[in-house]
């Protein structure tokens, strides 16, 4: 009977080290799928910003744009009043020519020539006179009709600009989509990560629980045999030992802030290129692939959520640090100039998700 237990024991102990095994194989499935996201989180990440930066440079464009077209419409009626002005002298002037007085000053000054040299000279300047206010009237219609081509053409440039941000926004609402999407994923995965841990922790408990029950059984075959040689025959009756039952795995529960909660945090900056800094976080993030990381207190900012942070773009709380206590962050760059160029400031940061 103590031999059969054992072997039910070994084949029990097989069975269970090979559920280890399988639960080994999924962490890493998870793990590696988890590094495929983070990846993608990062290039989304790096988009978004684009993004936005093109929305805002969009913005700027239309902006000037507008104001270009009210100094070009304040031109126009400048202009046309030069016009009209000129138009109703040109009238004056007629009806001016038209009275006889004036026709007689103009032949008495053609009479008045001491040679034909001078007649034709004066007839010359009596006609220059005259063309002169034509041509600053022609010449103030042409300068007010390139005015209304101006005028057209950045109404036209001002359309397309609106049209360009539209379809930008509408980009940047897809990637804002699909990085939700993404965090949903890495949060599942590490759902399952988790609960797959609690699996692992069980099975080896079971493991080691159902070792020592054979441990114990053996000593007791031992001692029984040892017992047997040296005793009278008696009945057997050596208790069969029952394996013990592992305990339930407590779950453990966890706090953590609501997204759409914004805070007032005082800022620094990092970079993965100083002499003492890891490339890694307290996340597991490569800082040199993914670049658009914060170190938060996870008291304040859940370690592992989106945020938003004023003036620096989007990016993740994927890092923490013994001076980030309370309300404050540090921000990463790239490199010490960017560190030095940010300082200290005080920024806005939202929490998304």
């Amino acid at each position: 009977m103590i031999i059969a237990f054992i072997s039910i024991n070994l084949i029990a102990s097989v069975g269970h080290a090979a559920s280890l095994d399988e639960i080994s194989k999924e962490q890493q499935a998870k793990q590696s799928s988890m590094a495929a996201v983070d990846s993608q989180i990062s290039e989304t990440l790096v988009s978004l910003n684009e993004k936005n930066k093109e929305i805002e440079d969009l913005n700027t464009q239309i902006a000037d744009k507008k104001a270009s077209l009210s100094t070009t419409a304040t031109q126009i009626k400048e202009k046309q009043a030069s016009v009209d002005e000129r138009i109703e002298q040109a009238k004056k002037r007629l009806q001016t020519l038209q009275t006889s007085e004036v026709n007689k000053n103009m032949v008495l000054v053609m009479m008045e020539s001491e040679s034909v040299t001078d007649f034709f000279n004066r007839a010359i300047m009596v006609g220059t006179l005259q063309s002169a206010d034509n041509d600053k009237l022609e010449l103030a219609v042409k300068e007010k009709e390139e005015l209304a081509k101006l005028e057209s053409k950045l109404k036209t440039d001002a359309v397309a600009l609106e049209e360009k941000t539209v379809a930008v926004d509408k980009q940047s609402k897809e990637l804002n989509t699909k990085m939700v999407s993404l965090q949903k994923t890495m949060d599942d995965n590490k759902a399952a990560l988790d609960e797959l841990d609690k699996q692992k922790q069980s099975e080896q408990k079971r493991v080691d629980d159902e070792a020592s029950a054979k441990q114990a059984a053996e000593a007791a075959a031992k001692q029984a045999a040892e017992t047997k040689a040296v005793a009278v025959p008696a009945a057997d009756t050596t208790p069969v030992a029952t394996p013990a039952t592992p305990n339930a795995p407590t779950p453990s529960t966890g706090g953590g802030a609501s997204s759409g909660k914004t805070v007032i945090v005082e800022s620094t900056a990092y970079s993965v290129a100083e002499s003492a800094s890891s490339f890694y976080t307290a996340l597991g993030i490569d800082l040199r692939q993914n670049p658009m990381v914060i170190a938060v207190d996870p008291r304040v900012i859940p370690l592992g959520s989106r945020v938003e942070v004023s003036g620096y773009g989007t990016a993740i709380a994927g890092d923490t640090g013994g001076a980030i206590k309370g309300n404050k962050i540090d921000v990463h760059f790239s490199s010490v100039a960017q560190c030095l160029q940010w300082g200290r400031r005080t920024v806005t940061v939202k929490i998304l998700d």
